[in-house]
C-alpha cells in the first residue's frame, strides 16, 4: 500500500497524484506545521479544563469522568508535538529522494543522523543538533508514554486549599510508576512537563522551518503563518 502502483481512489473515482521530490517534500512541511498548531492547541485546552476542575468534579460520576478531557488533551499534546518532527522527517527524505528511510516512513528519533549527514549544511547541522539533544529525548519519552505505557494526567491531587483562588483544585499527575527513560518521576504534575517539552521544541521547530525555507528557496505562498499568532 502506498507505492508507485497505488491505484486506490478517492470519492470521485480519481486516483489522487502521488508526489516525490519537491513537491512531497512541501506537502510534509505543510503537515508538519499543522501539527504544530493542534499540539498549541491541545496545551491550551489543557490547561483551560484543568483549570475548571474542581474536586467536587471527581465525584460527579453521572457526567463521566471529568478528567478524561484534559487527559487526552495532555496526551495530544506530546503526540501531536512529536508528530511535528516525524513529518519534518519525511520533508527531508522526500527533498534529497532517498529510498532509504522510506521517505514517506521517515522518523525523526531513528533517521535524523542519517538524514543530517546526507542533507548538509546548515539544515543538516539544526536536525543533528535537534535529534541528540536533551530536549527531544524528554519528548520522545513522554510521546512513547502517552503512546503505550500509560495516560498522562491518570492522576488527579487536590490543592491544600490554603490559598483561596487555589481552594478545591484539582491538578493532573504522572502515573504513579513510570519507565526509567521518563525523565520526571511518578505523580509529578503534569502541566510544567507540557509547558517544558512545548517550550523547548517551538523553537526548533521554528529554525527548522526556516532554515528549510531558506536552503530549499520555497514559493512565498507556501509559506505557513506558523508563528504570527499568540502562542498558548
Amino acid at each position: 500500500m502506498g507505492d508507485e502502483g497505488d491505484e486506490r481512489k478517492n470519492v470521485f473515482g480519481i486516483v489522487p497524484q502521488q508526489l516525490g521530490g519537491s513537491g512531497a517534500a512541501l506537502r510534509y512541511l505543510n503537515r508538519a506545521f499543522r501539527k504544530y498548531r493542534i499540539a498549541e492547541w491541545h496545551l491550551r485546552r489543557f490547561e483551560q479544563l484543568e483549570d475548571e476542575l474542581r474536586v467536587e468534579d471527581l465525584f460527579k460520576f453521572e457526567r463521566g469522568e471529568p478528567a478524561m478531557r484534559p487527559q487526552a488533551h495532555a496526551d495530544g499534546t506530546v503526540l501531536q508535538l512529536a508528530a511535528v518532527f516525524d513529518a519534518f522527517a519525511c520533508a527531508v527524505a522526500h527533498k534529497l529522494e532517498v529510498t532509504k528511510p522510506d521517505p514517506d516512513k521517515a522518523d525523526f528519533a531513528r533517521d535524523y543522523a542519517t538524514l543530517a549527514t546526507k542533507i548538509g549544511g546548515n539544515l543538516g547541522a539544526i536536525i543533528e543538533d535537534t535529534g541528540s539533544h536533551r530536549g527531544f529525548y524528554e519528548l520522545q519519552a513522554y510521546r512513547n508514554l502517552a503512546a503505550h505505557r500509560g495516560v498522562l494526567g491518570e492522576n488527579q491531587g487536590g490543592t491544600s486549599g490554603l490559598v483561596a483562588s487555589e481552594a478545591n483544585r484539582v491538578r493532573l499527575l504522572l502515573p504513579e510508576w513510570v519507565p526509567a527513560d521518563v525523565p520526571d518521576i511518578g505523580a509529578s504534575p503534569v502541566r510544567p512537563i507540557l509547558r517544558r517539552v512545548f517550550d523547548w521544541a517551538r523553537p526548533r521547530i521554528q529554525r527548522l522551518w526556516a532554515e528549510a525555507d531558506k536552503a530549499w528557496n520555497m514559493e512565498e505562498e507556501a509559506r505557513g503563518e506558523l508563528f504570527e499568532k499568540d502562542d498558548p
